[in-house]
This record gives C-alpha cells, structure tokens and sequence, in this order.
C-alpha cells in the first residue's frame, strides 16, 4: 500500500508535468501520459479505509476463502480498527462488518468458519472496536450482541467442562474445535469491552455470564491435562487420515503453482490489502501443509502453549473484569450471588501460585470487603480460617514487597 509520504513525494516529482498537461494549449508532445505504475500507485493510495475494510470483510465471509486466508484478514482487520473513526466504521453500510463477526463469534457448521482461530479473530476484532467506543457499543446491543457474546461464552464454556469431564463420545472434530481456551479468553475480551455500557453487564448477569467467569476461574486445571493429550490424538489422527494428507500435497501444488504465476507478473507494483492479505495467507497455508506432512508430526497448531498456560491467561484476564466492574457497578457479579464470588476468590488463592493471579485477587478482595454484606458472607460461608491462611502464606512469600504486604493485611483485618 501507497503510505502518504510516498504519495507526497509522488505529487512533487510530477507536479511540474501535472500543471503543463492541464494547459490545453500546450502541444500534445509536452502532455505527461500517466503510466500504469503510477495509475496503480494513486489507485492503491486514495482507497479510504473504509474501502479496505470492505474488502477484507468480504474475504472473510467469501465461503470459498481458506481458513488463512479469513485468519489472515481479520488480523488486518483488527489493526484498521484500532482507530475510533475506523471501529465506528464497522458497524456501517459502507463496511458491513458488524453483522458477520457478531455471527462468526458463533459455532458454525461450516468447516471454514467454525476453526476455533477464526472465531477467535472475530472477537478480537470486536474486543479491540468496541474498546473505548459507546457509538459502536450501542451498535453491538441494537445488533444483538450482548446476547450473542453472553451465548457464545456460555456455550463453549459449557463444551470446555463436558470435555474436561470425559473425552469419550466426542468426535475428532468436536475434540480440536470445542471449548478452545484462546477462544474464551478473547470473549471475555469482548464482553470486559461492552462492560463500559452498564446494560450490557446487567443482562450478563441474568443470562448466566457472570456464573460462566466464575467456572472458569474454579476449574480443576489437573483436568486440563487429560483433554489436552486427547486433543492431540484427535490432530494426530486428522492429519494422518489419507484424505488430509492428499489434501495437504494438493495445497503445496496449489500453492507452487500460483508463485510461479506470482514471478512472472511484472505489472503490479502496489499491492491492494486484498492482494496482501491473499499473499500471507498462501503463505501460511503452504508452511502449516508442509509441517503436517514432516515425519512425526503429531500437532498443527501454530502455538506449542499447553492449556494451562492458556488458562493461566484467562484467569488473569478474569480478574481484570472482576477488578474493573468494582468501578463500574460494584453490585455487577455479587447481586443475588450469595458469596459465591467471595468463595471464588478464597479458591484461586488456595490453589494457584502465580503472583499476578494472586495480587489481583487481593486487590478485588480489598474493595469488595469494605462492603458489610460481603465480610457477613466471609463468616456465613465459613471462610475466614481458609481466607486467612492463605492470605498469610503469601504475605510470607511477599516479604519484600510492601504494597502487596500492605493490601494483604487490610483484607486480613476485615475478615479477622
């Protein structure tokens, strides 16, 4: 793509011949004919973003677009939303954005649109928009969205625990394509976004989202184990499959043979987003079809994270929300709740050693007990021996630093 210093050095070299070729007395020797490379160069460099968007929108909803290719556009995607103007944008006629990534948050049948880091991608790209931004917040509601985040989050939740309970009766499929921890975490990312609008948080708690959170951060993570060794069976058995395998020898002739075309193109200078995002895609496809037919290859993911790690994440990301909400309507996740997230705060700290996990449930616990109600719960539940120890074993980890020493005693004090 044209960037605009390149379009104002463009303008400098030729605006001598511009200025002669619009006198229509000079003789048609002196007029400038402006030649191919540069028409492309000023085609590439007035496309509004708005135009781009429109074209990487279309490349993710073309039901014949590979699955690196939807990847691929909705990274660039989320990088021209970045910008208010261009987030506000999505929502629009002109774009047409927000309708499909609402919907490809969503399970789908269809084989391209249902791989987990595709609909990844949309709720990145809905996270990051909807950031900071009420007008395209209050698109998202009038669209449906908060019912469609709250169901997406709820639903996979829901896959994640039943195949953690048992990885029997699950095809191969539902195995490497439900209950994705990456996917949660970015829904999450979604909802923490639409928080900012006090509606949305309202109708998460009714439609069950803030009891979704709280699962996730009381999950057993010894169980995560299991289901992510069963996981990698199911990728070692669909790679392995003859069908994949033909498929993916398919995909590197495909793929060769349109490079070759590539090298010996010489008119296109300035490539159009589409023809960039078209061109990272083959690439990626052609490196993914070449590591699923190296010798031992037993997983095609791009990350080698294990699933404790991810959740790690996601926990961390959770109580971010629960942190931020204490701000925004403090009553959001503990209206009705009877302790429960009190209780589930007591867990993290039990069982997990992680010092940003653990400091951030400490900083939640210090606002939330300044409320009655909820010291009142800390004693009905029978908590403040556990609360207590476990406070004071991190206390003894935190020794040398005092802010957190600090935090850790006053909630000591609200609970002795």
């Amino acid at each position: 793509m044209a960037s605009l210093h390149e379009l104002f050095q463009w303008s400098i070299q030729h605006q001598a011949a511009a200025n002669q070729g619009s006198n229509e007395s000079a003789p048609p020797a002196q007029r400038r004919e402006i030649s191919a490379s540069d028409r492309e160069f000023l085609n590439a460099a007035i496309r509004t973003d708005a135009s781009k968007m429109k074209g990487l929108v279309d490349m993710y909803v073309s039901p014949t677009s590979t699955v690196e290719a939807k990847e691929v556009a909705l990274e660039e995607l989320e990088f021209y939303v970045q910008t208010i103007d261009n987030a506000s944008d999505i929502s629009h006629g002109t774009v047409d954005g927000l309708n499909p990534l609402l919907k490809g948050i969503q399970y789908d049948d269809r084989p391209n649109f249902r791989t987990p880091s595709v609909r990844t991608g949309c709720a990145w790209v809905l996270s990051t928009a909807a950031q900071n931004n009420p007008n395209l917040q209050e698109a998202i509601s009038k669209a449906g969205g908060e019912k469609a985040v709250t169901d997406a989050l709820k639903d996979e939740t829901n896959q994640l625990f039943k195949l953690m309970d048992s990885q029997e009766g699950f095809s191969d499929t539902e195995l490497t394509e439900r209950g994705d921890l990456n996917l949660i975490s970015k829904l999450i990312a979604v909802a923490s976004a639409l928080f900012e609008n006090p509606s949305f948080i309202e109708s998460f708690r009714e439609n069950g989202g803030f009891t979704c959170l709280f699962q996730l951060l009381k999950l057993d993570v010894s169980k995560l184990d299991p289901l992510q060794h069963a996981r990698e069976q199911a990728h070692k058995r669909i790679i392995s499959g003859e069908e994949n395998i033909d498929e993916d020898r398919r995909i590197l002739e495909r793929v060769d043979a349109l490079e070759a075309v590539d090298s010996q193109q010489t008119g296109k200078v300035f490539l159009d987003v589409e023809d960039q995002v078209a061109l990272r895609a083959r690439e990626l496809q052609k490196s993914r079809a070449r590591a699923r037919l190296a010798p031992g290859t037993t997983d095609y993911n791009d990350t080698k994270e294990s699933d404790r790690i991810l959740w790690l994440r996601l926990a961390r990301r959770v109580t971010h929300v629960l942190y931020k909400l204490l701000f925004i309507l403090p009553e959001a996740y503990t209206k009705g709740k009877e302790g429960v997230a009190i209780e589930c705060l007591v867990h993290l700290l039990e069982k997990h050693k992680d010092n940003d996990l653990r400091e951030k449930t400490v900083k939640i616990l210090e606002v939330l007990l300044e409320r009655e109600d909820q010291r009142k719960q800390v004693k009905a539940l029978g908590l403040n021996e556990r609360l207590v120890k476990s406070l004071r074993s991190m206390e003894e980890d935190n020794r040398e630093n005092e802010d957190v020493s600090s935090q850790i005693r006053e909630v000591i004090k609200r609970v002795s």
